[in-house]
């Protein structure tokens, strides 16, 4: 399967911008500012989610192992998003980076894919 292009995220994540599941998404709670900052096509560590977080909502001060437990929680059905993870060498250190992009329908990632879905 091929990989999703940036350019595919960002008409999904304008598409998921217009759903339900974004509405209920709350910048006043913890879950909310995880996934506002993290959503998207750039990929970050727990330590870069935790600075976007404390520039963009500076009155809160989300930890990285509270942003790592909220990101575990994303469900694409409530969420309506779906976490993305990779394991990459950084100086001599394993570092795992993450991004959330919209969960897409069954029958979108078969015609995507180029499978006929009945």
């Amino acid at each position: 399967m091929s990989e999703t292009s940036d350019a595919q995220i960002l008409i999904d994540i304008d598409k998921w911008k217009k759903s339900a599941a974004y509405y209920l998404v709350d910048d006043e709670k913890q879950m909310g500012r995880v996934i506002l900052v993290t959503v998207g096509c750039e990929w970050y560590t727990l330590r870069e989610i935790e600075k976007l977080i404390a520039g963009k909502y500076p009155e809160h001060m989300d930890t990285p192992a509270a942003i790592s437990a909220r990101l575990r929680e994303v469900s694409p059905y409530k969420h309506g998003l779906v976490k993305q993870k990779f394991l990459k060498m950084e100086n001599k250190k394993q570092v795992w980076r993450y991004r959330l992009v919209p969960a897409l329908p069954v029958r979108e990632v078969a015609e995507r894919v180029g499978i006929f879905y009945a």
